[in-house]
């Protein structure tokens, strides 16, 4: 099973890479605008191009794990989390015009509040976005780990190495197409990759629902249809609440989201709508309802829990059709290398940009060949340093402290969700003079990490399931007060 899970890596490795390489077939000397093409595909991408980026961005290993997990838990009820999903995009899709006439998240909260708020947005998205490479390539690691613990020619420790090995085989793997064709090279990837995931996902729900389908006892209806009781005991208020929260704002917080929205062509004055409208589609499908339908499938399988679930359904599986083993790896393998690529280039982005250069923007900094040169070969540097960084040191974290990699979600979630209430201030506001936004994103964070903090040492696990909600809430609260005094003292200065 390992050579087989190593050819299987070393073969999307290859099929991503020559994308990577036709998407760059073209390319000449470095001329102004060359970062511009590489970090946005010179605003040139397709609809499906955007849809897969954006696609790619929703569909990672975590967002497998928390829709199977939902839908053994809850069954068809999980859709309604799923469905709020994809209602952000809708919401997004109404500010499409304005996304698109800036370079990044970052760039429209710093052409509105001034360079210190896009400095601290920047800062908190980079944190975020580090976490999240880390986050996926140890969840990976310990999934595949647990996948060759299961067979009987390695050891547990033994796999871990083995896991650890190929983890870092998917990172520099990743890491090589993308610094090699920026983001046309991914658009190009990330359509293999994910028709890659989708048809693995189909396998496996194929051969667990054919299974599941002979075991005594087990009920499709009991399976598809849990009572509400179930849902609310599962969710709990506080959580239903946090989980709403966090997939209507997140399209908002996401600078690789935004990333993809900008890099759509825009040859009519709706693509940019229409393509986040096409992408709330596809994603309610993939992973939403597929994912969902992964998790009915075991409904009833004892030992089952949310970080083990891809585990258990591979053993499960392979006692009829062994191969399935290796499917999962694959869609393992192809769902980290679709959601790092899309976070290499946004970190990129948010790192040499939005922070280095608070007080400018990307075409004032490629407005010469040589500008452009110095500022590409940044990026690329980056990217390099932003993977090994946050792959490794998330790694090292976790073995440090003796915890699960899920135990830190509230550093992904609450850095980047503290910049709500600024962007939609500034998405909704015609600008009525300056605001010192950078402060509801600090209120925030402390707020959010103050009410994790509470509910993981005060004994109310309620704060830490609504930790995501208190920083949303303060964000929000604040930027818009911020925002009405400062409309009020414009109004006054002008009688």
């Amino acid at each position: 099973m390992w050579s087989q899970i190593v050819y299987s890596l070393l073969a999307l490795a290859l099929v991503a890479g020559a994308l990577s390489l036709y998407a760059t077939r073209s390319a000449k000397a470095v001329d102004a605008g060359a970062v511009s093409s590489y970090l946005l595909a010179g605003s040139g991408l397709t609809r499906v191009s955007v849809v897969s980026l954006l696609m790619s961005s929703s569909f990672g290993l975590n967002a497998i794990f928390y829709a199977a997990w939902l839908g053994y838990a809850i069954g068809l009820w999980a859709l309604g989390i799923q469905l709020a999903w994809s209602i952000g995009f809708l919401l997004l899709s109404r500010y499409a015009t304005k996304v698109k006439s800036h370079r990044s998240l970052h760039h429209l909260l710093g052409d509105d509040f001034g360079k210190v708020t896009r400095l601290v947005a920047g800062v908190c998205s980079l944190v975020g976005m580090m976490y999240m490479i880390g986050w996926e390539t140890e969840i990976a690691r310990r999934t595949i780990g647990t996948l060759l613990t299961a067979g009987p020619a390695q050891t547990p420790p033994e796999a871990a190495a083995s896991a650890g090995l190929l983890a870092i085989g998917v990172v520099v793997a990743c890491l090589l197409y993308t610094v090699l064709g920026g983001l046309k090279g991914n658009a190009l990837a990330d359509k293999v990759l994910n028709a890659t995931k989708v048809v693995c996902l189909l396998v496996i729900v194929a051969v667990l629902g054919r299974a599941a389908s002979a075991t005594p006892g087990f009920s499709w209806s009991g399976a598809l249809f849990s009572s509400r009781d179930s849902f609310f005991t599962y969710m709990g208020w506080f959580g239903l609440a946090t989980n709403l929260v966090f997939n209507l704002s997140w399209q908002f917080v996401d600078a690789s989201s935004w990333q993809s929205v900008i890099a759509g062509s825009s040859s009519k004055p709706t693509d940019a709508r229409d393509n986040l409208v096409a992408s709330a589609v596809a994603i309610f499908v993939m992973p939403g309802l597929i994912g969902t339908l992964f998790g009915i499938v075991l409904h009833g399988t004892e030992n089952i829990t949310a970080d083990n679930i891809v585990a258990r359904a591979s053993m499960i599986g392979a006692a009829t059709v062994p191969v399935l083993s290796v499917v999962c790896a694959v869609m393992i393998i192809a769902s980290v290398m679709s959601l790092l690529d899309g976070m290499f280039l946004a970190s990129a982005f948010t790192l040499i940009v939005d922070i280095r250069h608070p007080s400018q923007s990307l075409m004032e900094l490629e407005d010469t060949p040589l500008k452009a040169e110095v500022l590409l070969t940044k990026a690329r540097l980056a990217i390099a340093v932003i993977a090994t960084v946050a792959a490794i040191g998330v790694h090292k974290l976790m073995s440090l402290l003796g915890v699960s990699v899920f135990d830190f979600v509230y550093i992904l979630i609450i850095t980047q969700i503290s910049l709500l209430g600024p962007i939609l201030v500034a998405l909704k506001r015609k600008r009525n003079g300056p605001v010192a936004m950078w402060l509801p994103i600090l209120v925030a964070i402390v707020a959010g990490f103050s009410s994790a903090w509470v509910g993981t040492h005060g004994g109310d696990q309620r704060w830490a399931d609504a930790a995501g909600s208190v920083s949303a809430l303060s964000s929000v609260a604040l930027a818009f007060a911020l925002s009405r005094n400062a409309k009020a003292t414009t109004e006054r200065s002008a009688l």
